[in-house]
């Protein structure tokens, strides 16, 4: 238990702290995380802890010990696999540079080349997300496209979740008065989404690990036919699994071509 405790505790502590003390102590310090923080002393110990806490196993185990429930852990909530998004709503206008930013933008994924990509780099908490989501909206859902689909790949759930608020925060004021965004969330095991109405503007949260196994195995060939891949994080697309994807969506390195005019990629 000792070893368990912060460094600042163990600090403080004295060498003869009795062994009704100490255990006192770390439930002061851990709370009902206690029997979590000791997982390895008690599979060591040979009581067969939960390999999950928040399940039912772990309520069975804390209770055959004689602790309260709420030692087990609460269950994380698994969120919805879609959103659906209305609109229109109020949101506070961009700042210039933002303005500024989003025209680039736009002039770029307007232009003939087969090739549209564009590497957004705004300083932490200048709205970058905001900016992306934006010209993803512009850009890639409105209903001249082919396909309105943007597939938007981010590095860890929370980028994700950011991700599926600014979608929905943008869309209820800037997206088409008569059409609801569909935002479909592929991570944390939720299954592999079903093909929707080719004309519905559509959004794909999904993280690179996701996305590399669904597109291997050809669960859902209708996300190659995205009209635009945003790369959330794109200090980390230098990874082989990045390349894996971006080559699975038409979008390929050299003079190699996969599709006749690639998808936008903003990264």
């Amino acid at each position: 238990m000792r070893e368990r405790l912060p460094p600042a505790a163990r600090s403080v502590l004295h060498e003869q702290v009795s062994d009704h003390e100490l255990p006192a102590l770390f439930l002061d310090v851990h709370g009902s995380a206690a029997l979590r923080s000791l997982q390895d002393e008690l599979k060591d110990a040979g009581l067969g802890p939960p390999s999950r806490w928040g399940t039912d196993e772990a309520r069975q185990f804390v209770l055959a010990l004689g602790f309260p429930l709420g030692f087990a852990g609460a269950a994380r909530p698994k969120l919805p696999a879609e959103e659906v998004v209305t609109g229109p709503r109020p949101l506070p206008p961009l700042h210039d540079y933002q303005e500024k930013v989003l025209c680039e933008l736009a002039a770029v994924f307007a232009a003939k080349q087969d090739r549209r990509r564009a590497v957004l780099s705004l300083p932490t908490g200048a709205g970058k997300t905001r900016v992306a989501v934006e010209a993803a909206v512009s850009a890639a859902l409105a209903r001249d496209r082919q396909r309105p689909l943007v597939l938007w790949v981010a590095q860890t759930e929370e980028l994700g979740e950011q991700a599926v608020d600014a979608f929905g925060h943008v869309w209820r004021a800037k997206g088409l008065p008569d059409a609801e965004l569909r935002i479909v969330r592929l991570w944390g095991g939720q299954p592999t989404p079903p093909d929707g109405e080719a004309d519905r503007p559509t959004v794909v949260i999904t993280l690179i690990r996701t996305a590399r196994t669904r597109l291997a195995r050809e669960e859902a060939p209708w996300l190659r036919e995205a009209a635009m891949v945003v790369i959330d994080e794109s200090h980390h697309a230098i990874a082989p699994s990045y390349t894996e994807v971006l080559g699975a969506l038409g979008l390929a390195t050299g003079q190699k071509r996969t599709r006749d005019r690639e998808p936008i990629l903003l990264a």
